[in-house]
């Protein structure tokens, strides 16, 4: 995003010489299907109790390589490492919220804020903006109809592009 942003920002040389006549839908769409994938991952994760149930009987076994490591051929440290990283699997993937996780990124440059960057871009704004009107055409026109093929497969990569717009653009 902060790529795009980068490159769709009126003050950027690069901007006018290059990519003020020039659409990148295919990015956008790039961008959306991305958006698919990992709400794809949240209802996988979230619908099958299966790996609810798995992965807390893996974790009550930690409990019992915590509590007698050597029978386990695990050194203290090493176990420590482990947990955490337990941990930020339960709380970055397994808790099924991954597309929220993602909404909730900073997506400027390192040491400055995403609005500077993104918020206040009037020029990814409005790209962002006419792909998805375009998008949302494109993938309903054909809803419904007898050869339907991919549409409604589609529209839940304009979905997750358009709550990534709001996010990026909550106050226009």
């Amino acid at each position: 995003v902060n790529q795009l942003a980068c490159l769709l920002h009126e003050r950027q040389t690069l901007y006018l010489t290059t990519f003020k006549f020039c659409r990148l839908d295919c990015v956008f769409e790039a961008l959306g299907e991305l958006c698919k994938v990992l709400i794809t991952f949240d209802v996988i994760i979230e619908e099958n109790t299966a790996i609810a149930d798995r992965w807390t009987v893996y974790k009550r076994m930690i409990k019992y390589v915590r509590a007698d490591p050597d029978r386990y051929g695990v050194d203290s440290a090493t176990l420590r490492k482990f947990e955490s990283m337990l941990l930020k699997l339960d709380k970055a993937i397994l808790n099924a919220r991954i597309f929220e996780r993602f909404l909730g990124e900073d997506f400027g440059l390192p040491g400055q804020e995403s609005k500077a960057l993104i918020g206040g871009n009037r020029v990814l704004a409005e790209s962002f903006a006419d792909t998805i009107k375009a998008l949302y055409k494109r993938y309903t026109a054909g809803l419904g109809e007898n050869v339907e093929t991919y549409e409604r497969d589609k529209i839940v990569d304009l979905y997750g592009l358009y709550a990534l717009y709001r996010r990026l653009f909550s106050a226009t």
